[in-house]
Formats: structure tokens, C-alpha cells, sequence
């Protein structure tokens, strides 16, 4: 792909990972992390973009974060959000296309690698909920159990997506 072709791209899947986050974050009592559906346009970005465009386009959404949009579902915004309990998910998700990259090229399946990125983004939230709570590590990842079953779900729905929107732009994406 062309570089000059990969920015409008790029900023079309920053769109559909800020489209995602219209849905409004459910507050839960066991974790000050809320369950949101922004997670999955992650996926769906890391699954469509090669690594590289995919990289750009969710470090430029967490950019506009940093910067004070409020484009998480949370609708908070800034530096302290990255320093808050939410930081680990978001730093896994700028990890998550390279978790993704690394699986699919020991030969794990798509859907597969897309899983366990997933739950590699929760495991990092983990340790990171555990950093800047009181929370001990055990009880972060006692937590983060309740992102696991709604996580699978948005992981095959992301998979599911991508294939059909590959099959249904080909040569955009």
C-alpha cells in the first residue's frame, strides 16, 4: 500500500475506533474500569490494517486522548486517563496489532491470535490496575475475570467483521 493512500486509511479506522466508543461505558462495582465496546473497534482495526497502519491509526486515537478529546466511551480525556486505572488497557491497545502480528506469524489462526490479544490487553490492565490502585495484583486479575467472557464475544464479533469487510472492499483494505 502507498503511503499517500495508508493517511486517508488511517484516519478512517481512528473514525470507526471513535465510532465504537458512542456507546456509553457500563460502570462495574468489582473494578474502577469500565466495560466498553471501544475495545472491539481496536480489534477490528488491528485485524483489517497491516501492523504498521494500524499502529498509526490507534496511537493517533490515543494521541487525541493525551491531547483532551473526549473520544474514549468514558468520555474522559488527557494525560491523567493514561495514569489512571484505564492506562494499561489503552497502552495494551496500541500493543495489541503487534501481539496480533507476532501470533499470526508463529501460524496461530486469525481468530485465534485475536483472542489471546485480547486477552493479553486485559493482563496488561491487570498489572497496571494493580499499580495505580490499591488493588494487589491477584485481586486485579481477579477483576479483569469480569472482561474475559464480553472480550471473547467482541473478538469473534471483530474477527466476523473483518471478514466480511474484506471480503466486501478488497482492494481498500
Amino acid at each position: 500500500m502507498q503511503e499517500r493512500q495508508s493517511i486517508p486509511l488511517v484516519g478512517l479506522f481512528i473514525a470507526i475506533i471513535v465510532i465504537f466508543g458512542f456507546f456509553p461505558a457500563i460502570p462495574l462495582a468489582i473494578s474502577p474500569v469500565p466495560l466498553v465496546l471501544q475495545n472491539m473497534g481496536v480489534m477490528v482495526v488491528t485485524l483489517l490494517l497491516p501492523t504498521r497502519q494500524s499502529l498509526a491509526a490507534i496511537g493517533l486515537f490515543l494521541l487525541l486522548v493525551l491531547v483532551g478529546l473526549p473520544v474514549l466511551a468514558s468520555r474522559q480525556a488527557g494525560p491523567a486517563v493514561f495514569l489512571g486505572p484505564n492506562g494499561g488497557y489503552l497502552v495494551g491497545w496500541l500493543i495489541m496489532p503487534l501481539m496480533l502480528q507476532g501470533l499470526t506469524y508463529g501460524r496461530v489462526p486469525r481468530l485465534v491470535a485475536i483472542l489471546l490479544s485480547a486477552m493479553g490487553v486485559d493482563i496488561l490492565g491487570a498489572l497496571w490496575l494493580s499499580t495505580v490502585t490499591t488493588m494487589s495484583l491477584p485481586q486485579a486479575l481477579v477483576a479483569t475475570l469480569a472482561f474475559i467472557p464480553g472480550d471473547s464475544l467482541k473478538a469473534v464479533g471483530a474477527w466476523w467483521l473483518a471478514q466480511r469487510l474484506r471480503k466486501w472492499a478488497p482492494k481498500m483494505i
